[in-house]
């Protein structure tokens, strides 16, 4: 698992995190690097207006409603941020599906929201985009 370089995708590992995955059957569309959640025993991109919340991993993959997807439940991963995220903030579902934002979950911000400063030399990543710890 490499360092994430000017090129890192969401949904990738970063600084060589042997992540943890599982195997999910997607309830609807989700795009790699969403926050997921599991309803009804499908995967769903998580969402703070749903009724659980609870993150349990970031999607590796893309998936149509009825895919299998690949879901990183632990280890540093490159996830779907809001821009506000900045390094060291909890991370919780927010109000756009997939996408986590500052709040009390178990998700942990290693670099601040498009920023991979102190990281990684010359790595960049995209505004919605931070390497985030799952534990």
């Amino acid at each position: 698992m490499a360092e994430p370089s000017a090129n890192a995708e969401l949904g990738d590992p970063a600084y060589g995190s042997d992540a943890g995955t599982i195997t999910y059957e997607a309830a609807e569309a989700l795009s790699a690097g969403d926050a997921v959640t599991i309803a009804s025993g499908e995967a769903q991109p998580a969402n703070s207006g749903d009724t659980n919340t609870d993150v349990v991993g970031i999607a590796a993959d893309d998936a149509s409603d009825g895919d299998l997807v690949s879901i990183h439940v632990e280890g540093r991963i490159v996830a779907n941020v809001a821009g506000a995220v900045a390094a060291g903030d909890t991370l919780a579902a927010s109000t756009t599906d997939g996408q986590l934002a500052a709040g009390s979950g178990d998700v942990i911000a290693l670099t601040d929201a498009g920023n991979m400063q102190g990281l990684s030399h010359g790595a960049g990543l995209g505004s919605n985009a931070a390497v985030v710890e799952v534990r």
